[in-house]
This record gives C-alpha cells, structure tokens and sequence, in this order.
C-alpha cells in the first residue's frame, strides 16, 4: 500500500462548508507518529528561521533555510518568500529538521527583478493561486521522474504568472505575482471569512463553480488551522480570472 492511498483510507469528511462559486469539505485524518513541527510563519515571527539567497550570487531554483530551533519547520509546497533578489515560491512542501541547513527547491515568481532588495527573505502571507500551483505541480512531478529533483519548469511558471497578471487586470513593473495576489486580496479575504475550522480538522477539499478543484492536508490540526486562510486564499483568488 503506498503512502497516498494509506492516508485516503484514514480521512473522514465532515460537513460541507457553501460560499459564492467556492465550497469547502472539512477532512479529518488520523496523521500521528511523525516529529513535531512549527509552520513557517511561526518561525519567522521567533526568529528561529532565516531563509537566503544561497550565496552572495544566488541561485534562482534554490534558497537557503537556517532553522535555529529546537522543532521541526514546515515550509508548505506554493507558500511565496519575497524580498532578496527576487521573489519565490516552493516547488515542493519541506520539513526542516531542527539546528539544520537546508537547501530549498524554488521557482520565480518576479521576472523583471534580480537586484536584492533585503538580506533575508519574507513572509508574504501567500500561496500561490490554485491554477498557477497546478502547472507548477506538474513540471515538477516531470522533473522527479525524470531527473530526479525538484525543479520546475521556470519559463512556464513566468508565462503563467503574465496570464494570471493579464486576466486579473494587474499591472507590475517587474511582472511580480505578489502585486497581482495583493490587488485581490481583500475580495480573497472576504470569501475565507465564509468559512470556518472544524475541531481536529487538519485538511479540506475545496471545489470551484462545482467542480473539485484540490485538496490539502497536514498530520497537525493546529499547523493547519493556523494555515488553512492561506490555503482557502489560494484558491479564491482564481475567483477574479477565468478559469
């Protein structure tokens, strides 16, 4: 039994969750067994994470996570980093092992800029939309197998990121997805207040104009409920394009 069908057979569903175009199925999994860990917000606001360009050069498809504390970090597959040379978004989910140095795959997501703009990188509250995700998603499932590592298509990422700025009526100068994320936020941000968390829910499918449009889910109900407002973001935010 492999491990995505070990974690299906353990998920319960509760009861769906309706807003305008958008709906929620709260998922319930017993997870357990695993180490311990702190999201990436929470680590940054303690300062135990700091996350870099790799070196004085940098290197577009990866960065630098320093985790000074003593627990795990989870950095989620499509949560976006902004500052340094250039923004960026994880092409997969990591778990940074405590006192570590660890290389993180990623992708651009500002391709007018390579200047640095700050020594470390930040939050940006984000992750990326849901269409935008997918195609990333893919390239780097191509990539495992047939490479095996965790790059992504990064031409194809930019022109994606062009069509969504396009098709949500967003102008940047360096064609950064963030402008587009942040002019959207607040029609995002009302729908996520549609929703709420359950008790021990720790995922959500979430499904478009009817239509199942990606689930997600974390071993910790209390990782995900601090979390899921970023998760259920990402998916609103194709609410303002055409899908």
């Amino acid at each position: 039994m492999d491990i995505q069908t070990s974690v299906i057979d353990r998920i319960t569903f509760g009861e769906a969750q309706r807003g305008p175009r958008i709906s929620v199925v709260p998922l319930h999994a017993d997870l357990s067994g695993g180490p311990p860990y702190i999201t990436m917000t929470e680590a940054l606001e303690l300062e135990q994470l700091v996350i870099t360009e790799l070196d004085s050069g940098g290197s577009v498809p990866e960065l630098e996570g320093l985790n000074s504390a003593s627990t795990h970090i989870i950095i989620l597959e499509g949560e976006e980093l902004v500052g340094a040379n250039q923004n960026r978004v994880l092409n997969t989910t990591v778990l940074l092992r405590p006192g570590s140095r660890t290389r993180i795959p990623v992708s651009c997501t500002e391709s007018g800029r390579w200047f640095p703009v700050s020594r470390h990188f930040r939050d940006s509250g984000a992750i990326m939309p849901r269409s935008l995700r997918t195609n990333k998603v893919r390239s780097v499932t191509d990539s495992l197998r047939s490479r095996q590592t965790f790059a992504s298509d990064q031409s194809s990422v930019w022109s994606d990121i062009n069509a969504y700025l396009a098709d949500t009526g967003t102008y940047s100068e360096t064609n950064a997805m963030n402008r587009g994320v942040q002019d959207r936020r607040p029609a995002a941000d009302e729908t996520v207040r549609n929703f709420t968390v359950e008790p021990g829910q720790n995922g959500v499918c979430v499904l478009l104009d009817g239509r199942v449009a990606g689930a997600e889910i974390l071993s910790d109900p209390a990782a995900f409920e601090r979390v899921w407002p970023r998760i259920i973001r990402s998916y609103a935010l194709d609410l303002s394009k055409r899908l």
